[in-house]
């Protein structure tokens, strides 16, 4: 897919410009945010990927211009700057890759995104002899210390920020432009202030003696000379050795801005922002206006992205507003409405409580009544229960006495037997004394006195 022309950049509407974000190209990186452009490059990474592409290298022309094309929808730049945008664009790109890439091939599965098929025809390719050897020179390299043996590896704690954005945040926090060595600073100290690196905590030390040494100088009236940013900027760039390999160590792409003639390669290693000549030193000063210039018109561009988001939300939120407005006259209504029917079921449940209260009265009446009859119930029991044993009592009285009686009847009808025979003896004896005399007489005197003491005792 070819790539799309200046022209067709120029004719580009005012609002297709509106929907993307204007950006240029600075230090290797864009601006303004660099971290947030290299996160939705990366993204594109896992949304299209060519069978060849286990290596920027080796990825075709049609994927490339997929990219560039994703890229130039969200992103627009003045034309003037075409050459240097896709300049910039290609070296970010194979780094962003390369660097997705390495991060893919810890993974044991395919990322979201990535056809299975590619990501199959990678790993062979990635387990070949060659590319393990080419993957183990690569990490020795990587590992490598370039400030010598024990120094360990370059360490930051940036973040994806680019430097040029941790040097606005530092100048909106300390209200004037940061020098080097506080740029360095913010983004190798910790929060225990301590260093992350041997080098970091070395190239600190050096400059503590440096800024020392030289706020001890004295001007033509005696006083202590305090080194000026300026003057603190070449003490940094004399600590860290200078340029090498158009890097300057420590402060990343804010070096364009701060040292711009250095790392342009015209000034050599040891190169400084102080020159032999007025018309050099002149050009880089210059240089550095236009840098700080641009920087300010990025910031520009921020604070006006920002004033126009800030817009966006104030009208969304007094819509907002309104609609929690309706939506609170609506809810006070029903309020008000649920407070009517509450107030006539206070008064219905005011009448229920009280009927409540009158058949609790009529149930304890009731059951205190019924607790009453109950006591009676046990009372007449007991009643019956006494007269059963006085009837019982009786009963065996009666029964006594009825004994009593017929023992009586069988001794009164004994006794009749008794006392008629007597006499039925006696009349008999009588007859038998008339003939026999005086004896027998004797005799009925003594069965008389036998047979009385008999009656007498019964």
């Amino acid at each position: 897919m070819a790539d799309q022309s200046p022209d067709h950049m120029d004719s580009t509407s005012s609002e297709e410009e509106s929907l993307r974000t204007k950006i240029r190209p600075f230090g290797g990186k864009f601006l303004p945010y660099s971290h947030k452009i290299s996160a939705y490059i990366t993204k594109k990474f896992a949304e299209l990927q060519c069978l060849q592409g286990h290596s920027w290298k080796y990825v075709d022309k049609e994927t490339r211009d997929l990219y560039w094309k994703s890229f130039k929808e969200k992103y627009y730049w003045d034309t003037l700057l075409d050459a240097d945008v896709k300049k910039t664009w290609n070296a970010l790109v194979a780094d962003l890759y390369k660097k997705t890439l390495c991060n893919w091939r810890k993974k044991p599965q395919p990322p979201q995104g990535v056809d299975p098929d590619v990501w199959e025809h990678w790993q062979t390719v990635w387990s070949t002899p060659e590319w393990k050897q080419k993957s183990v020179c690569g990490k020795r390299n990587r590992c490598s210390e370039p400030a010598g043996l024990g120094t360990g590896l370059s360490k930051h704690i940036g973040g994806s920020r680019s430097y040029v954005e941790h040097a606005m945040q530092l100048r909106a926090d300390l209200e004037h432009k940061g020098m080097c060595w506080e740029l360095f600073k913010k983004t190798h100290e910790k929060k225990d202030g301590t260093f992350v690196d041997a080098r970091s905590q070395a190239i600190n030390e050096k400059m503590n003696a440096k800024f020392v040494e030289a706020s001890q100088l004295t001007n033509e009236d005696g006083l202590p000379q305090i080194p000026t940013g300026e003057a603190i900027d070449n003490m940094y760039m004399e600590v860290v050795g200078g340029v090498t390999k158009k890097r300057l160590y420590g402060i990343g792409s804010q070096a364009y801005v701060t040292f711009p003639e250095a790392m342009s390669g015209h000034a050599g290693r040891a190169a400084s922002r102080s020159s032999s000549t007025a018309i050099a030193d002149a050009t880089a000063r210059a240089d550095t206006a236009v840098a700080h210039a641009a920087v300010a018109t990025a910031e520009a561009a921020l604070a006006t992205a920002e004033v126009a988001v800030v817009n966006a939300r104030c009208e969304a939120l007094t819509k907002d507003n309104e609609a929690l407005h309706q939506e609170l006259d609506v809810l006070r209504q029903q309020a008000q409405e649920k407070a009517i029917r509450f107030t006539g079921d206070e008064a219905q449940a005011t009448t229920t409580r009280a009927d409540i209260t009158r058949m609790q009265s009529e149930q304890t009446a009731f059951a205190l009544q019924v607790a009453k009859e109950k006591t009676g119930v046990i009372e007449t029991r007991c009643a019956c229960h006494d007269l059963e044993t006085r009837i019982s009592r009786l009963e065996e009285m009666v029964g006594s006495l009825v004994s009593a009686l017929r023992h009586r009847k069988v001794g009164k009808s004994s006794q009749k037997k008794k006392r008629k025979r007597y006499i039925e003896e006696t009349c008999t004896h009588e007859r038998t004394d008339e003939g026999v005399g005086s004896s027998g007489n004797d005799e009925i005197d003594r069965g008389n006195e036998t047979e009385a003491p008999v009656y007498t005792q019964f």
